[in-house]
């Protein structure tokens, strides 16, 4: 895991990742982050937010209680930093001065994030690489054609390294620093609403990328579903963890449907 400190990839744009062009955002950049945001909000986050569920489960009450106050403090300084050039407009030694001090204590929160990181690795490996690997997949496609449809190539410099595609509020939670000091109750509902209200970025392939399935639940407890073929034979599981008792709704890959697939609870 110590790898990622060094190469951290935003894994949802593949390989040949992209930096946007820094300074004010273009008005075909800015449908663009719009565009990618919705989608993150509607198809990305609910996955996401399962698997930090998950993680939330395993912590230990020490560990527990360090990283709500280390999330707490990490979406202040991000937030801090936002405003800092406003805040300082016009004064340019001041300005260094508060965004040095900024970055100094990101990098400490980011620190002690690594710290509680590293105890979790394998856990970590497993909700962000193995669990989700055909949703990344799908993810990185879609995501990509974004990019594509807005002809923005020509406005972005390839590099192997982080992209700024972050400071719009993408993929920092699937790297696993990111992803234990992500604050989820940042997401405001409404903001989420509006985007489940307006649907997909207009796409033609990414028409239904997502299937839905409705989980009933009659116990509170360990749901299993789990994807058969017309055997009976299992093909995969797709979703175990607690469920409260009542109706769910539960996002699948269409692409993971194999013919005449379905599902068994």
């Amino acid at each position: 895991m110590k790898l990622y400190r060094f190469l951290i990839l935003f894994v949802l744009i593949g390989a040949s990742p992209v930096v946007l062009a820094q300074g004010q955002p273009s008005p075909s950049l800015q449908e663009l982050i719009k565009a990618l945001q919705d989608y993150n909000h509607t198809y990305i986050l609910p996955i996401m937010r399962t698997q930090r569920q998950k993680f939330n489960r395993q912590l230990s009450r020490m560990d527990s209680a360090s990283l709500a106050t280390l999330q707490t403090a990490y979406a202040k300084v991000k937030q801090q930093k936002n405003t800092v050039f406003k805040e300082y407009a016009g004064q340019g030694e001041e300005l260094m001065q508060a965004w040095n001090e900024l970055q100094h204590l990101e990098g400490e929160i980011v620190a002690e994030g690594w710290a509680v990181a590293d105890k979790y690795e394998s856990s970590l490996h497993l909700l962000l690489e193995k669990e989700i690997a055909a949703y990344i997949k799908l993810w990185r496609e879609d995501m990509n054609a974004l990019i594509e449809k807005y002809n923005l190539r020509q406005n972005v410099t390839q590099t192997p390294y982080t992209p700024q595609f972050k400071k719009y509020g993408l993929g920092e939670y699937l790297e696993p620093v990111g992803f234990v000091l992500w604050k989820i109750e940042e997401d405001k509902p409404d903001r989420r609403e509006a985007a489940a209200e307006a649907g997909p970025p207009s796409l033609e392939r990414l028409a239904d990328p997502i299937h839905q399935i409705q989980l009933s639940v009659k116990e509170a407890g360990i749901v299993t579903v789990t994807l058969l073929n017309q055997q009976g034979r299992a093909l995969q599981t797709i979703f175990q963890d607690f469920l409260d008792a009542g109706q769910h709704k539960l996002p699948v890959p269409n692409f993971s449907m194999a013919k005449n697939a379905r599902y068994y609870q």
